[in-house]
């Protein structure tokens, strides 16, 4: 099953216990996969799988992000350097300013993309702990209720 939100489209197969999330960025698409454990099938959920999906997803975006943001920085630091060797360069000038000015803008944005990612990351280990906390109480609780309705079907015979 489909289910699309403007540049956003989950695939969900159930069979599988499989959900892909499709997000197109900056005219990429960008991809993330979350697979259902096999001892969790019976508690398989479509919007567990898309969050992990999604999340994933993102974090792909955040790469892409991280080295287009790379590419840049290595071109002004070249720039840079060709401008600091000129026997006319002055470091208080205007365009040597506004270089390193770009240059740590830059080296900020790639420091808080990797905190971004290591926070997703984070936070989709702590959805999949939670999860299989809820999924464990939810079996024991299946246990217990089973159990419950053995004992009362033995005690009516």
């Amino acid at each position: 099953m489909n289910e699309k939100y403007k540049n956003l489209e989950f695939i969900f197969d159930e069979e599988n216990g499989t959900t892909c999330c499709e997000m197109l960025y900056d005219n990429q698409a960008f991809y993330g996969h979350a697979v259902c454990a096999p001892e969790d099938m019976d508690m398989l959920n479509r919007k567990t799988g898309q969050e992990i999906a999604f999340n994933r997803a993102y974090i792909e975006i955040l790469k892409h992000e991280r080295d287009t943001l790379r590419t840049e920085l290595n071109g002004l630091k070249s720039l840079y350097y060709s401008i600091k060797h000129s026997k006319k360069y002055n470091p208080k000038s205007y365009e040597a300013r506004m270089l390193r000015r770009q240059m740590r803008m830059r080296e900020g944005d790639i420091i808080q993309i990797k905190e971004d990612i290591q926070t997703t990351k984070d936070y989709i280990n702590k959805y999949i702990e939670e999860k299989d906390k809820f999924y464990k109480q939810m079996r024991n609780m299946r246990k217990r209720e089973q159990l419950e309705r053995e004992h009362m079907e033995d005690n009516e015979n």
